[in-house]
């Protein structure tokens, strides 16, 4: 059985990927899938202008400051998303991330900003033309071991 059809957020391709528990910003709205960034130590949504993610909301924002919420947080995880658009990446390729609260999605002709590395480009034989899905890895990411 395949990975389900996600068009809109990202999932970790590992069903065994690392949680982390962080708590959430001020007035925060984010989905299960979103990309997230740290300020002051808490998460919150990242934009597509962010430069360094920590990773991925493994629940539904609460709405509610400190409130304690997961995140798929290892630096060497691969996540599955989709492209906003049919355009074609490269694998080893660069991308940003486009998108809104329950709407992110690897942006396949922006690389400003080059969170995403492309690790594969995934079949799922899909009749959408919107965009295909590929297993990235987030490269700027906050917990990342730069000293190696």
């Amino acid at each position: 059985m395949g990975v389900a059809d996600n068009p809109y957020g990202f999932h970790p391709a590992n069903p065994n990927a690392r949680i982390g528990r962080y708590q959430e910003a001020a007035s925060q709205s984010f989905k299960r899938g979103d990309c997230l960034i740290l300020n002051g130590g808490k998460v919150q949504i990242a934009l597509a202008a962010s430069t360094e993610l920590c990773g991925v909301a493994a629940e539904d924002a609460s709405g509610t400051t400190d409130t304690e919420i997961k995140v798929y947080n290892d630096p060497a995880e691969l996540f599955v998303g989709r492209t906003d658009a049919a355009d074609a990446l490269a694998i080893g390729g660069p991308a940003d991330l486009i998108g809104a609260a329950g709407l992110m999605q690897i942006d396949a002709d922006g690389a400003s900003t080059a969170v995403f590395i492309n690790v594969e480009e995934i079949d799922y034989d899909q009749a959408d033309a919107i965009g295909k899905q590929y297993k990235v890895r987030i490269v700027k990411h906050a917990f990342a071991d730069l000293s190696s």
